[in-house]
């Protein structure tokens, strides 16, 4: 069986938040998922990379104005 359950953790004991058709004493595995973190969109690695290199490209293409930038050679320079 699997199934969704909102559990609160409180006392050092998960509570569900509604009644659950699990027998007493039955070992379940928990999964933590934190509702504030967004899965991402894309999961294939390939077009992970090629999305973020090209958001590298952009981002060099277009700075920010006004904002410090490190150079290699570990030097800062102001824009």
């Amino acid at each position: 069986m699997s199934a969704r359950i909102d559990a609160v953790f409180e006392g050092g004991v998960f509570r569900p938040l509604q009644p659950v058709d699990i027998p007493e004493g039955e070992c379940v595995a928990i999964t933590i998922s934190d509702p504030y973190t967004i899965p991402p969109l894309v999961t294939d690695e390939a077009e992970r990379t090629r999305l973020l290199q090209e958001l590298v490209r952009e981002m060099k293409q277009h700075p920010l104005k006004g904002v410090a930038e490190t150079r290699p050679s570990g030097r800062v320079q102001a824009h």
